[in-house]
């Protein structure tokens, strides 16, 4: 069987959920993942003067990266976007008329509320990953939430990352099931054999530096322990008033997007790993993937009040508001809750190859 996925990012932007699904299907199917579009005529300026694009890249024997193109310029605006859209998914299938024919069963895995995409999705299994509402980023329409309902309705197979998210689909297709986040243990144990450098305390943050995070707090967090660092590792989405204060803050150390290979590299210097999510309808549904990386790493976890974390309220620690989040945070480097030891074991129960063997399972009750 074949499994196309059709991302909402990059293969090389940032190594999170449906990479690891992509690679952990992998193993049993082979998968061809269409990288998010650019726009041809820089495709093209590459490939001929900068020698950057590769069309097809080969991940492992059975995981292809496919570069994807754009045809219409200003694709930001609505009716020009959605023509894109449209060219996009026609020529993802035209890829697997011309080079995947062979294959036999088709899969398309989506991974987020395509505009227009189901009525192209009519020759084979249609898979919808749900890791996030969606209909709640910013800049999303009332449109957004419609054609999220409609993937859902259509899908053979609709995977929540979170219980929020399985409530609203299961009013909407019985064919719904969990498959929390995880943690990719190869990757992070890597930080059991790396020694810390910095003889300073260290309070980390790795992710998407975005709207969602609560810059308030990290100020707050930042200005209440001027002894320890703050550490904050991952892109910067969010260019706000807020993050240039944070940045003139002298015990706050903003170090960009890492390389996921090189993550443990950095982790290793975090005494505990916090995740500083406003609480919104947004996050109200979020299972953060960061959780389980800090927990296979040996970090306790000092996080906001996210419902979906109270099923570890006995390993972590959950802040009901700013002043908590703050306390508990030097509680935890100071006399942490639990061993480096117990959060490794629970980060083993909570791997990508545990979950994606479920959706493997459910895949093949499918075809």
């Amino acid at each position: 069987m074949r499994i196309v996925f059709v991302p909402s990012m990059k293969w090389t932007y940032l190594h999170q959920r449906h990479q690891q699904i992509a690679i952990q299907l992998s193993r049993r199917f082979t998968v061809l993942w269409m990288d998010k579009p650019s726009f041809y005529l820089k495709a093209l300026f590459e490939a001929l003067f900068k020698r950057k694009t590769r069309f097809i890249h080969r991940v492992n024997c059975n995981l292809y990266v496919l570069k994807t193109f754009t045809f219409l310029p200003f694709s930001r605006f609505g009716m020009i976007k959605k023509i894109n859209e449209i060219l996009w998914l026609m020529l993802i299938n035209l890829y697997m008329l011309l080079f995947f024919r062979k294959y036999g069963t088709l899969g398309y895995f989506v991974c987020f509320p395509l505009q227009l995409s189901t009525p192209l999705f009519k020759r084979g299994l249609l898979i919808y990953d749900r890791c996030d509402r969606f209909y709640e980023f910013k800049g999303a329409t009332e449109k957004t939430k419609i054609e999220d309902i409609k993937l859902i309705e259509k899908a053979s197979l609709v995977i929540n990352s979170s219980e929020a998210l399985l409530k609203e689909a299961k009013k909407h297709n019985e064919n719904s099931i969990l498959v929390r986040n995880g943690a990719d243990l190869a990757n992070f144990q890597k930080v059991h054999n790396l020694k810390k450098e910095s003889n300073r305390k260290v309070i980390g943050y790795m992710g998407a530096v975005a709207y969602w995070v609560d810059f308030n707090l990290l100020k707050k967090l930042a200005e209440s322990y001027p002894e320890y660092q703050i550490h904050i590792i991952g892109p910067l989405i969010e260019r706000s008033g807020s993050i240039e204060v944070l940045q003139k803050i002298r015990n706050v150390k903003f170090f960009g997007k890492v390389p996921y290979k090189e993550l443990p590299t950095k982790l290793k210097e975090f005494d505990i790993g916090i995740i500083p999510f406003k609480i919104n309808k947004l996050t109200k549904a979020v299972d953060p993937v960061k959780v389980y990386e800090y927990m296979a790493a040996g970090k306790n976890v000092v996080s906001t009040d996210l419902p979906e974390l109270y099923r570890l309220k006995n390993y972590i620690y959950i802040a009901e508001n700013h002043e908590q989040f703050i306390k508990f945070c030097k509680e935890a480097i100071e006399k942490p809750k639990v061993t480096p030891e117990v959060l490794i074991k629970i980060a083993k129960k909570n791997t990508w190859v545990k979950r994606v063997t479920h959706i493997e399972n459910e895949i093949l009750k499918r075809i």
